[in-house]
């Protein structure tokens, strides 16, 4: 089949192609029209250590293998016990569940960075769910990190006074024993250095979680999605007719002489 003889045979059945293409745009206005779009918003943060390797040695709690334990503490932030903690905090009418499952992440463990991004039906919902799960994330792990180290520094000086306590009184000074016994003099050394360094990362510890970039809402789709679903079933229409005139052009060229050698 030739152009011309193309374009004759098109031309000879348009109603079937204009058929076609408004039936595709009509069924494309109804489903777009009455389809709910998703909006999703993102933020990103860094996730680090918030205190000296000095001190991650020592806190049990702490000690973590980098790449493992990084990868295990992001995840959190699709946890339904961080989405509960940020409904009772923000007062949002949702199950914690369904909004765990609406938390989207995407991790760079190589600069320790992770984008978190949260869905919604509406833009300006999405950035604020985005915003109040990432920020509820950090203030969560610098309380961990508080508490971990309140601990091991109160347990630090509960030992350093226990050492206090077995070293002798010092032979010659005022109110010395007979028999000083034995001196724990290393043991109280070592427990007033891990006294020091505990102190010395409660002070200088660094937020584990730091946003890097809020979430902003995305902008409405507007008309202009409908449009787009509109004119795409438009063409898809035109073209699905396009085939349909050429099938009935076959049928008609074939059926006859199908008939006749019969």
């Amino acid at each position: 089949m030739g152009l011309a003889e193309f374009v004759r045979v098109l031309a000879g059945r348009w109603v079937v192609i204009l058929a076609a293409g408004v039936l595709a745009a009509g069924a494309a206005f109804v489903v777009g029209g009455s389809a709910t779009p998703t909006y999703s918003a993102s933020a990103e943060a860094l996730v680090r250590e918030g205190v000296s390797e000095t001190v991650t040695k020592i806190l049990p709690t702490l000690m973590r293998n980098v790449d493992r334990d990084w990868n295990t503490r992001v995840l959190g932030l699709k946890s339904e016990a961080l989405a509960a903690t940020v409904i009772e905090e923000q007062g949002y009418d949702l199950k914690p569940a369904a909004l765990a499952s609406r938390v989207q992440i995407v991790t760079d463990p190589t600069n320790g960075l992770v984008k978190v991004s949260v869905s919604d039906a509406d833009p300006q919902m999405a950035a604020d769910l985005t915003n109040a799960v990432i920020g509820q994330y950090a203030l969560n792990a610098r309380a961990t990190q508080e508490q971990s180290l309140d601990e091991a520094l109160a347990s630090a000086e509960e030992r350093l006074a226990a050492a206090r306590k077995r070293i002798s009184v010092i032979p010659g000074t005022p109110g010395a024993t007979s028999d000083p016994g034995v001196v724990g003099l290393a043991s109280h050394e070592s427990a007033a250095a891990l006294v020091d360094t505990l102190r010395l990362g409660a002070d200088t510890q660094v937020d584990p979680v730091v946003v890097t970039l809020a979430a902003v809402a995305p902008a409405p789709a507007g008309d202009s999605g409908t449009l787009k679903t509109v004119l795409f079933g438009l063409f898809a229409g035109l073209a699905l007719g396009v085939i349909l005139a050429l099938l009935f052009e076959y049928l008609a060229r074939t059926g006859p002489k199908e008939a006749s050698a019969s």
